[in-house]
């Protein structure tokens, strides 16, 4: 039986809070233009920014922990600096 522990709980803070970043970056108006523009549906608007949120979002978390390693202090942009411990 899985239970929600404090690792499975630190781990999807430490993911979620990347993808957010990469939400909030693409809500910059300017980025929102060069993605988007102004002739797109607001269906293919939805798959531009998803896309967007994915792949910066996981570009942004794999940075972030490389850089963790070598500079600690940058882990706390994923708000926990301590990686989550899994035990079985």
């Amino acid at each position: 039986m899985w239970l929600f522990t404090k690792a499975a709980a630190i781990a999807v803070t430490r993911t979620g809070v990347a993808y957010l970043y990469a939400l909030l970056l693409g809500k910059i108006p300017f980025i929102n233009d060069f993605l988007v523009g102004n002739d797109l549906s607001e269906t293919i608007e939805g798959f531009v920014n998803g896309g967007f949120v994915l792949v910066v979002g996981t570009l942004l978390y794999t940075a972030i922990r490389e850089l963790a390693q070598r500079f600690p202090i940058v882990g706390r942009l994923l708000i926990f600096t301590n990686e989550p411990e899994y035990s079985e």
